[in-house]
């Protein structure tokens, strides 16, 4: 071979292997800049089950993520579930702030109820929540003892309309042990604990007391009121308050427009 056809052929060869090498860090590059922006992202705040042997679900769900997420489907031990707006056994219904909907926006909180066809409480159970963009969250569930906790709201209402709302709930402890409240939401927003205050919480704060003594214990059979203070909140509209204790005890309740 003549020294002009080998230098000839090693040129082919490196315009050959640069041109493998382009097309190689070019799609990386494509992949990696198309999974770059903002990801969906589930978990949820906790969980209640009704019932024994044909148990119900509430799920209270929250996008973690850096977009907007929608519902696509649920199964519950493999099985799916339909989604209808009055669900019965075998389906299920989301709701963000008592109203339902699919879409769970950044930071949004929203309650999942599945009505269960069969479903023995007593066991742990897979429940798997799937979006329309690939965004899924899987948990087990099962109910819990009857030494749990359990709250219940007596009465709410609208201790002060807008502009200065202020909304007031008598809750009970219906369970077996003593509860700690430490969260409360109002539409899927938490609000911010202030203890000891002598006129009630601040706008964006809430604050519990049994017979006018601040507290966040709540023992066995007793009654606390809780207020919850947003000079911002539309008090001729409806709108959902969840309270959270340390043990993952938790109550819903909507309280009705202002009379």
């Amino acid at each position: 071979m003549s020294p002009i056809v080998a230098a000839l052929l090693l040129i082919v060869i490196a315009v050959a292997a640069a041109a493998v090498t382009y097309m190689f860090v070019m799609g990386f590059l494509g992949n990696t800049s198309g999974n770059t922006g903002p990801r969906g992202q589930l978990s949820y705040d906790s969980y209640a089950v009704a019932g024994v042997a044909d148990a119900d679900l509430v799920v209270y769900l929250r996008n973690t993520g850096g977009k907007a997420v929608e519902l696509q489907s649920v199964y519950v031990d493999g099985a799916a579930y339909v989604r209808d707006s009055t669900p019965s056994d075998g389906e299920w219904l989301f709701k963000v702030g008592g109203a339902a909907t699919l879409v769970l926006d950044v930071a949004q909180t929203g309650t999942l109820y599945v009505n269960t066809n069969g479903l023995n409480a007593a066991e742990w159970h897979t429940v798997r929540v799937v979006c329309t963009d690939g965004t899924s969250l899987e948990f087990s569930v099962r109910k819990q003892s009857e030494m749990g906790g359990q709250l219940y709201c007596i009465n709410s209402s609208w201790c002060e309309p807008s502009p200065l709302a202020n909304i007031g709930a008598y809750l009970r402890n219906n369970g077996a042990k003593s509860l700690t409240l430490s969260q409360v939401y109002v539409d899927g927003n938490e609000y911010d604990h202030s203890p000891g205050l002598p006129d009630g919480p601040d706008s964006g704060d809430w604050t519990f007391s049994i017979d006018g003594t601040p507290t966040v214990v709540l023992n066995i059979d007793e009654v606390g009121q809780l207020q919850v203070c947003d000079w911002g909140m539309d008090s001729s509209e409806a709108h959902t308050v969840r309270v959270v204790c340390t043990d993952g005890t938790a109550l819903e309740f909507v309280v009705a427009p202002y009379p």
